[in-house]
């Protein structure tokens, strides 16, 4: 997929709706990606698509704008590994809500227990050991998703398994944010929305 016309270089229309971000970077639609190779396309597309190359030039703007608007939109989208997760699951028809709950008693009751340590925590070392454990949990479910996506390349994916792994990637994200915005004697959120 390329935003300028092969043979004069003329900013083409910006694609269908129903074009995927893996297509606008020319990625398989899988979770495992090279995100180098990602920022590099990023970087590229938006050399070629970025709306101040096209001011003044009517409808060629607005498609510059477009191009631009939806490279962006993809780049954030597959840069994320929870972002990832959730747009590949849409591309299966599957949608996570908001609200939509843990489901998993250990992993609630797990949630339960940073909370509590962090509404304990008296110093930023502590806040900082809670943290590098969510890391570790984290860098575990993104393992866990790629292997459910990656074993979907030989057969249909386990996409209940996947969004239970997504949510849950959704509240170690929540459980990251909490901490980095910890200070003493502040009231520490719910991590379960």
């Amino acid at each position: 997929l390329t935003p300028l016309c092969p043979s004069c270089s003329a900013l083409l229309p910006p694609p269908p709706p129903s074009t995927t971000y893996f297509a606008l970077f020319g990625l398989e639609p899988t979770y495992a990606i090279d995100t180098r190779a990602l920022k590099r396309s990023f970087l590229e597309l938006q050399q070629k698509v970025h709306p101040d190359m096209f001011s003044g030039k009517g409808e060629v703007e607005d498609w510059a704008k477009a191009w631009s608007g939806k490279v962006n939109d993809a780049y954030k989208a597959l840069l994320n590994e929870r972002e990832r997760g959730e747009y590949l699951l849409s591309l299966h028809d599957v949608t996570i809500g908001e609200a939509d709950p843990v489901t998993d008693p250990e992993l609630l009751m797990a949630i339960m227990e940073v909370r509590e340590a962090l509404e304990e925590a008296q110093t930023e070392d502590e806040v900082a050991q809670i943290r590098q454990r969510n890391k570790e949990s984290r860098k575990a479910t993104i393992d866990q998703l790629a292997a459910v996506f990656a074993a979907s390349a030989s057969s249909s994916p386990d996409l209940e398994r996947a969004r239970e792994l997504v949510i849950e990637l959704r509240y170690l994200d929540n459980i990251d944010q909490v901490c980095r915005e910890w200070a003493p004697g502040k009231e520490v959120p719910n991590l379960q929305h």
